[in-house]
């Protein structure tokens, strides 16, 4: 596998080659892709908690696969590529969670408070169905802010970054990022839902 970052230009040339079919585009992304890939698995993962019985390696893998069958893609460049697979694993995590669930009735979850900052996220850890619901309420209410908790709490973009993503200042990402985490916190706590925080 390639190690170190492949420049951003290097990876959305090779999204397009894979889109046009060239020869070797496919073994040449997933080269390139491969440790940030990693990252965001064990990202994933890791507020999935003790629980998630996927490897980072397994689920990135799945992840691409998953990728590749997807024909309604919209892979302008490597941050789009990059949101879009950190969904696809998030979904992947959710569904062997669901599984293992059924399997336990009950599923032994830990439960912990959605970050009300972002420092305070990292490593904590959540119960992956929870807020799996949670996020699709969120989806409902308030699409934008969805994918900024998607690009941010998941792919680990910056304000800045999401704001490029999504043609949208900084400001107004920062604004949408309190909205979700309030939301979220009130969901995932049983607390009646907020109002709608577009801006």
């Amino acid at each position: 596998m390639t190690k170190g970052r492949v420049p951003p230009t290097s990876i959305t040339q090779l999204l397009e080659a894979v889109r046009e079919g060239a020869h070797g585009a496919d073994e040449a992304l997933i080269d390139a892709v491969y440790e940030e890939f990693r990252k965001i698995a064990r990202s994933v993962l890791g507020r999935a908690g003790r629980d998630a019985t996927l490897q980072p390696t397994a689920l990135v893998h799945e992840a691409y696969l998953h990728l590749r069958r997807d024909e309604q893609h919209d892979w302008k460049n490597r941050r789009y590529f990059f949101a879009a697979a950190a969904r696809a694993m998030r979904h992947i995590v959710v569904d062997e969670a669901r599984r293992k669930q059924s399997r336990k009735r009950g599923g032994g979850w830990t439960r912990v408070d959605f970050s009300v900052a972002e420092r305070e996220a990292e490593g904590a850890t959540v119960d992956i169905i929870a807020l799996e619901r949670a996020l699709h309420q969120l989806e409902a209410s308030d699409a934008r802010a969805a994918k900024v908790v998607e690009l941010r709490y998941f792919v680990g973009l910056s304000g800045r970054e999401i704001g490029h993503v999504m043609s949208l200042s900084e400001r107004t990402i920062e604004r949408s990022w309190a909205y979700a985490r309030a939301f979220l916190y009130r969901a995932l706590h049983g607390q009646p839902e907020v109002g709608a925080g577009g801006a």
